[in-house]
């Protein structure tokens, strides 16, 4: 047990080292990847650890730019919200299952089980969506619409069972599986002040107006506790 004890020590002061170096490097404009190769290479971070630091770490500008841009939940009152469906899904699970959560620089959550192109809908996917429509339907949108990959698996049956569950809460909204997620969602988000959208993927954030955190919204309110580095 000491054993193990001090090598999760040394693990945890190893990436706590390494997000330093990349902070660094990111406000000195190296670029990402570069940056992460060569600090996780410094510290011979195993695969996993370097996906946390890639999406947990960010330059102090980019992740003020973030944090100025993330909605607080009363906000979306009256407004239209885009949802990157499994990007919030997927992470709402995770902080179900007790599974790592982040809190990342820019004040977003993100999960680190990495599993978006193998994630398949079981029976906590029921369970996460009556966590984000409950909450959802308490805030009082003018509509709430899910965006969900085509490509990934039963899309269309999650799809239905979305505007099923929309149905039942009389939400106004709707759920859609389509080929460029994340595209329609810069779009959508930067079409006007009265829409938001739901997402941490960071490439959608940084083209809309207002995003909102879904993960760290529930964890608040459940008191969960998120991991940081």
């Amino acid at each position: 047990m000491k054993g193990g004890g001090a090598e999760e020590a040394g693990e945890a002061q190893a990436m706590r080292q390494a997000a330093q170096e990349l902070r660094y490097l990111l406000g000195r404009g190296y670029p990402g990847d570069s940056a992460l190769r060569y600090v996780s290479d410094h510290h011979l971070l195993a695969h996993q650890q370097r996906f946390v630091l890639a999406r947990a770490v960010a330059a102090d500008e980019v992740a003020f730019s973030r944090r100025y841009k993330r909605a607080a939940l009363n906000e979306i009152a009256g407004k239209t919200l885009f949802v990157d469906g499994y990007n919030v899904i997927i992470t709402v699970e995770s902080l179900l299952q007790c599974y790592p959560v982040y809190l990342c620089d820019d004040g977003f959550c993100r999960d680190s089980r990495g599993l978006f192109a193998a994630y398949r809908p079981t029976e906590q996917t029921d369970a996460a969506l009556t966590e984000i429509l409950d909450l959802l339907a308490a805030a009082r949108p003018d509509g709430v619409h899910f965006l969900l990959d085509r490509p990934m698996s039963k899309s269309g049956e999650l799809a239905r069972r979305i505007r099923r569950m929309l149905m039942e809460r009389h939400l106004p909204g709707g759920a859609e599986a389509l080929l460029d997620v994340d595209r329609q969602l810069k779009i959508r988000g930067a079409s006007g002040r009265d829409v938001y959208v739901a997402s941490s993927d960071s490439h959608v954030i940084d083209c809309v107006g207002r995003a909102l955190d879904i993960p760290g919204e529930l964890a608040q309110l459940r008191g969960a506790a998120l991991k940081s580095i």
